[in-house]
C-alpha cells in the first residue's frame, strides 16, 4: 500500500513520492488547511481539535492508483491520524474525533478503524463483523481515475435495500458464493460510464477463473477472489502480461491479513 512518514519539524513540510506522485493535481501539494490532499486537511483539522501546531515533516509514498475506489487517500489520512493520536496521547474514542473524521469523508471512520465492519448510513454507522476468512485477492485498475463525484452524477434511480449478512463465512469459497448470489454494486453501471475499461477488467478476471469478481467501491479498481494464493498470483501475472497498461496487485484479505502485500 501507500506509506506515510511523520516526524516533528520546525514548520509544516509535505512531500509526495512514489510511482503515482506526478499524477496529483497541483492543489494536492498545498500545505494550506484547504489543501487538495486529504492527508493535509486531516492534519490541520486534528491539530485544531487538539489546539496543537501542525509542525511536522510528512512524506507520502503513493503506490496505489489515484481515485481508484479502494480508499487509498482516506487510509493515508487515517494512518496519519493514528500516528498523531499516539504522538499527542489523544483518546480517539472521543465523539469529537469521530465527528471530525466524517467532515473529512464518508469512508474515514472505516479506514481509521481498519478492520471488518458493516457500514450503514453514509459510513457513519459501523457494526463489527466477524473476521473474514483467509481469502486471496487480486486488484486490477486501468490506471485511469474514476472520481466518485462523477460516478454519483451518472447514477440514476434508488439504491437497493440493505442486505442481511450471515454471522460468519467459513471459507473464501463460501464468501465468494454469497457475494455472487446475493450482492450487487449499484455503482457498477455508472462507473462503467465514467471508465468503460471496467467492463474489460471484469471480463479478464472472469477468464482467470476467480471465485468471484466485482467492482471495488465506486471504481475503477476491480477485484477477484481466489481459492489459493498461487491461483491469485498466476492470475496477476497473466493480466500483467496481457494488459501491461493495467495495475495489478495480489494480496490477502481476512484471516488477520487485511492489508495488501502486508504493507
Amino acid at each position: 500500500g501507500d506509506l506515510i512518514s511523520l516526524a516533528p519539524a520546525p514548520r509544516l513540510e509535505f512531500q509526495i513520492t512514489g510511482p503515482y506522485a506526478k499524477e496529483f493535481e497541483a492543489s494536492a501539494n498545498s500545505i494550506a488547511p484547504d489543501s487538495g490532499n486529504i492527508v493535509i486537511r486531516a492534519l490541520h483539522r486534528f491539530a485544531a481539535l487538539c489546539h496543537k501546531k501542525p509542525d511536522f515533516r510528512i512524506v507520502l509514498e503513493k503506490n496505489l492508483p489515484l481515485s481508484s475506489g479502494i480508499g487509498g487517500g482516506s487510509s493515508d489520512a487515517a494512518a496519519l491520524l493514528r500516528g498523531l493520536c499516539h504522538y499527542w496521547n489523544y483518546d480517539d474514542k472521543a465523539s469529537e474525533f469521530h465527528e471530525m473524521l466524517l467532515t473529512l469523508g464518508a469512508d474515514m471512520p472505516i479506514c481509521y478503524r481498519a478492520n471488518t465492519a458493516m457500514m450503514r448510513g453514509i459510513g457513519d454507522i459501523l457494526t463489527p463483523f466477524e473476521e473474514l476468512p483467509h481469502s486471496p485477492i487480486l486488484l486490477v485498475n486501468p490506471r485511469k481515475p474514476c472520481p466518485t463525484q462523477d460516478v454519483f452524477r451518472s447514477y440514476k434511480g434508488a439504491f437497493r435495500e440493505e442486505l442481511e449478512l450471515p454471522q460468519k463465512f467459513q471459507s473464501a469459497e463460501e464468501l465468494s458464493g454469497f457475494l455472487s448470489a446475493h450482492t450487487h454494486n449499484d455503482l457498477l453501471e455508472p462507473a462503467k460510464n465514467v471508465v468503460p475499461d471496467i467492463h474489460d477488467i471484469l471480463e479478464a478476471l472472469k477468464l482467470s477463473e476467480c471465485l468471484h469478481a466485482g467492482l471495488s467501491g465506486s471504481g475503477a479498481t476491480c477485484y477477484g477472489l481466489y481459492s489459493t494464493v498461487k491461483e491469485a498470483e498466476k492470475a496477476a501475472q497473466l493480466i500483467r502480461d496481457t494488459h501491461p497498461g493495467w495495475w495489478a496487485q495480489n494480496g490477502i484479505i481476512g484471516g488477520n491479513y487485511s492489508r495488501i502485500n502486508g504493507n
